[in-house]
């Protein structure tokens, strides 16, 4: 059999095509061994399903931890807000100078091995090369939005938003293929083989309540979500399931997607690809996934209340004699009717007290998986920045909160962790700093992350149009000069 094998965290701890793990840096990581169409167990697409044949099958997770620290370099920047962003070199703690990109971007992306951070703006894709750090490419033929970028790094998926047209952009080529469509969040699952995308109606013109997936055996598929709509911000957000079987969609309800097949078998106009495959009665806007498959966290703002939602879940399995899982391929038809894979779910819901939020921006699950920080907007000084240290068994975890340094902050809004596990970065809003949070071998509520240290990226505002500005990507409506980091990037680097 030609399996895939799919590794949760591949710039640290990276599996072969044969299977082989390297362990380039220290970090945590699940690998999987996938058997998966048309490479493994192909099929015709009209008949799908026909004796088990075209459906997937993966293999229990392998976890592999590899200790140590390593230093790492990290980029800060403020997409739509400042044409600057920001190289820090931790090995040292120098913050380098700011660079200028040629237009305002609208998003920043770097690929999973490091190698490019990817900006997409109203005029053109730019590619900044991390290890000789210049702007390396500049391509005007695929303006827009930045989603995401396959974990292979062979792939952009970039939304040109005006057009309404998804570019799959292939990185070594600079050839596109189209598809029409608007987008909030794209995911590709560990083996760059399926891509996710949601979009809501809440996002404004143009957009519908709509799952996009794009897979290199079926092609592209779409499907109706949830009707977004009053406390209901639709999908705006969404996570991929470790093993990579589906994603949970953000919303009410929270959904999700999986990966075997329902209708009936040599009717290719019933089939659906992605069928739903959970629903999960309890709103989120904001997901993460642990690299531990067993939960998907969310964070959400009902009220003016924070709330985080613990989503225990479990892919179908069977235990062996010798008590280990397997889990369970795709059902195989029924009188010819194929069903989806069902993920059983339960939800532990832990209130997030004394936080003055307007939105929730984010859940950052940490790579040992057990940690998450929220982010969110605020306008009230002193705020601090709230973590979840999940249950076990279905109970509720733990939240806590982390005090950050100077009396002006007011809203931690995007934050990475170091992928040793070692440090939290946080751009918060009101002092523009980025906070360095320390996470202690064995976190907990008595243990807790610290505020360890705090730099100023200082990054200049764009000046919008209506201001007298040129680039029209610019919508920063402040007054001030400097603007708050909002995407956070981060690469291990070798210690010397």
């Amino acid at each position: 059999m030609t399996l895939d094998y799919q590794s949760t965290d591949p710039i640290d701890i990276s599996v072969g095509s044969g299977g082989a793990v390297s362990t380039a840096f220290p970090g945590v990581a699940s690998v999987n061994a996938i058997c998966q169409p048309p490479a493994c167990n192909p099929s015709p697409i009209n008949v799908t399903g026909l004796y088990g044949g075209g459906l997937s099958i993966s293999s229990n997770p392998v976890k592999i931890t590899v200790p140590g620290t390593a230093s790492d370099y990290v980029w800060f920047g403020a997409p739509g807000q400042s044409q600057y962003f920001v190289p820090v070199e931790l090995l040292s703690g120098t913050v380098g100078a700011s660079v200028r990109l040629p237009y305002v971007p609208n998003s920043m992306v770097m690929d999973r091995t490091g190698t490019n951070i990817y900006f997409g703006s109203s005029h053109e894709l730019m590619y900044y090369s991390t290890a000789s750090n210049t702007l390396a490419k500049q391509d005007t033929g695929v303006p827009g939005v930045v989603l995401a970028v396959s974990p292979n790094n062979a792939q952009l998926l970039i939304n040109d938003q005006v057009r309404q047209v998804f570019y799959l952009y292939s990185v070594s080529g600079g050839s596109s293929t189209t598809f029409g469509g608007m987008g909030t969040a794209a995911a590709w699952t560990p083996d760059s083989r399926t891509l996710y995308i949601t979009d809501s109606a809440q996002s404004g013109a143009g957009h519908k309540d709509t799952l996009y997936v794009y897979n290199q055996n079926s092609g592209w598929t779409s499907y109706p979500l949830p009707a977004s709509g009053g406390a209901n911000p639709g999908a705006q957000n969404l996570a991929i399931t470790v093993p990579g079987v589906g994603a949970y969609l953000s919303g009410a309800p929270t959904v999700a997607h999986t990966w075997c097949p329902s209708g009936t078998v040599g009717n290719a106009a019933s089939t659906l690809f992605y069928p739903q495959g959970d629903s999960v009665n309890t709103l989120t806007e904001a997901l993460a996934a642990t690299t531990d498959g067993k939960h998907i966290l969310g964070a959400e703002l009902s009220g003016g209340a924070m709330t985080v939602s613990d989503i225990g879940i479990t892919v179908p399995a069977a235990t062996s004699s010798t008590g280990i899982l397997t889990p369970l391929p795709c059902p195989e038809p029924t009188a010819g009717v194929m069903s989806p894979l069902m993920i059983t779910h339960t939800v532990a819901q832990v209130p997030v007290s004394g936080v003055s939020a307007t939105a929730v921006d984010q859940v950052v699950a940490s790579p040992q998986s057990n940690l998450a920080f929220i982010t969110y907007n605020g306008t009230t000084t002193g705020a601090t920045l709230p973590y979840y240290i999940p249950g076990t068994g279905g109970a509720a975890g733990t939240v806590g909160y982390v005090p950050l340094s100077g009396s002006s902050v007011t809203a931690p809004l995007a934050g990475a962790f170091s992928p040793d596990d070692t440090y939290f970065f946080v751009g918060t809003a009101g002092d523009n700093m980025v906070h360095y949070i320390t996470i202690p071998a064995n976190v907990s509520t008595t243990t807790p992350p610290t505020d360890s240290l705090q730099v100023a990226p200082n990054l200049p505002a764009c000046v919008p149009v209506a201001a007298g500005g040129l680039d029209p990507g610019c919508n920063y409506t402040g007054t001030g000069t400097i603007v708050p980091v909002t995407v956070i990037t981060v690469k291990p680097r070798s210690t010397t």
